[in-house]
């Protein structure tokens, strides 16, 4: 039985189509993605990690079909951590005004390189997670641009 789970790297939607795993503490779903994972009992995590992209021509499609599911399956998830693809897509989603899953994220990780463009998607993420305590943002730069990242973490009390 695993306690963390990684899925890393090109393409690893091809590969693992459908995830479950009700014993599992950590997921983490980094690198590039085709969109064809799905979660099913994942009810025993503790912390997500969603800092992946899908390739693909159209932005609105598969890539925000995929986001919406993982946000729907890790609802119960106290620890949240997003990249900087993931907080683009939120930005649209919340833009096109479509609903946030009601989440019970008690600490949310954005980790990104955030702009104007992404500050919607933030708002999404804040309005979903009504028990927030911990907000931490590490605000990255492009690679190649600098080299450090700023850190920001605000608590709230609920």
């Amino acid at each position: 039985m695993f306690e963390r789970v990684a899925l890393v790297g090109l393409g690893f939607g091809s590969y693992v189509e459908k995830l479950r795993a009700p014993y599992l503490l950590s997921l983490r779903v980094i690198g590039g993605n085709r969109a064809g994972l799905r979660l099913d009992d994942v009810s025993s995590l503790v912390e997500a990690e969603l800092d992946f992209s899908v390739e693909s021509w159209d932005p609105n499609s598969k890539g925000r079909d995929l986001l919406r599911h993982l946000l729907e399956k890790l609802r119960g998830v106290p620890t949240i951590t997003t990249g900087g693809w993931c907080l683009q897509v939120l930005s649209l989603l919340e833009m096109d005004g479509v609903p946030s899953p009601l989440s019970k994220c008690q600490n949310l990780i954005l980790h990104a390189p955030v702009n104007q463009w992404d500050l919607p998607g933030i708002a999404y993420m804040l309005r979903s997670s009504q028990c927030l305590e911990k907000l931490v943002i590490y605000l990255t730069c492009f690679p190649m641009v600098c080299s450090f990242a700023m850190v920001f973490s605000i608590r709230f009390l609920c």
